[in-house]
């Protein structure tokens, strides 16, 4: 089994995805979307980096539900928790053909079907309205550069850790009423059994 990825790495991962998109209005060819902070050589522009700020901020109550089979409870009845998370993405474009990118991809998630159906396959959704392009050109040794940055709001779907319950085994039990009503008292012993719970009367 593979091992669980984190939100953060699935949110980084859908969003490249939907980048990369061959079936997208941009397209872009591994290494044009890398991670930020990462010591590895820089490619060459245009290029964008993406780094996830924050992530499992509360969006909403979680739930928690039972697991179920088409039989009924488990043996080993379980249960886990969902609900509705927000993260926030920031996108920084390096060179003037990476700002359209951004300012593209912000577009087609919203409304090109294939951006959408890889973000919701993710279980993640592009929040709106969005915050500006902030441009962070400047200076550099080589020149003028153009720079810009965007930061995303997103929500994604999260389900926690499955805890199971222990398992209930049959227990003898012995329950004594003594009342100084009765002239004696009475002992009564039964089992209970979690396959045949006693009803109420």
């Amino acid at each position: 089994m593979a091992s669980p990825i984190s939100d953060r790495q699935r949110i980084r991962e859908a969003i490249i995805a939907a980048f990369e998109d061959p079936d997208g209005t941009l397209a872009l060819s591994p290494g044009q979307i890398i991670v930020a902070d990462v010591k590895a050589p820089r490619p060459p522009m245009p290029y964008i980096t993406i780094k996830v700020l924050t992530w499992n901020s509360d969006a909403g109550e979680a739930v928690d539900w039972h697991k179920h089979t088409l039989e009924g409870i488990d043996d080993d009845p379980a249960t886990t928790t969902e609900g509705y998370r927000e993260a926030t993405v920031s996108l920084n474009a390096f060179g003037e053909t990476a700002i359209i990118w951004i300012e593209d991809f912000v577009q087609d998630a919203r409304h090109w079907r294939t951006t959408k159906e890889i973000l919701r396959a993710a279980g993640i959704t592009i929040n709106y309205p969005q915050g500006p392009i902030t441009d962070l050109s400047a200076l550099v040794d080589t020149g003028f550069e153009n720079r810009a940055n965007r930061t995303l709001t997103v929500s994604y779907h999260r389900t926690g850790a499955l805890q199971e319950h222990p398992e209930l085994v049959k227990a003898d039990v012995s329950v004594e009423f003594d009342s100084p009503s009765a002239p004696e008292s009475l002992t009564m012993t039964g089992q209970i059994d979690p396959d045949n719970p006693p009803c109420p009367p």
